[in-house]
């Protein structure tokens, strides 16, 4: 391997790396402490492990790499991050429809 393929891989990895960082960062403003924790704490002890976060984040980037080849394209990571927020703003209107009900 050259060294100019090691370092478009690594720019790469980083890319991706920052990328699934912001889609956390953005799914986390919508979902509360406990959300994030229930979904990441997959051995149900209280606290998320290192492993733990990134098997979460494997997940993510697995979900929106749409032909499985290891990297994400722009249109991926856009849909990607499209799909999250709707789905955030669906389950934000239950919660507000229930919050109503209730008073």
């Amino acid at each position: 391997m050259t060294i100019r393929t090691v370092a478009i891989l690594t720019a790469a990895m980083v890319a991706s790396t920052m990328a699934i960082s912001s889609v956390a960062a953005h799914e986390h403003e919508h979902m509360g402490a406990s959300d994030m924790m229930a979904k990441m704490d997959t051995n149900h002890d209280g606290k998320v492990s290192a492993a733990e976060h990134a098997a979460y984040t494997q997940a993510m980037f697995d979900k929106m790499d749409m032909n499985h080849d290891g990297m994400l394209s722009k249109d991926e990571m856009e849909a990607g991050m499209k799909a999250m927020h709707e789905e955030h703003e669906e389950h934000g209107d239950k919660d507000e429809h229930e919050d109503h009900e209730k008073h």
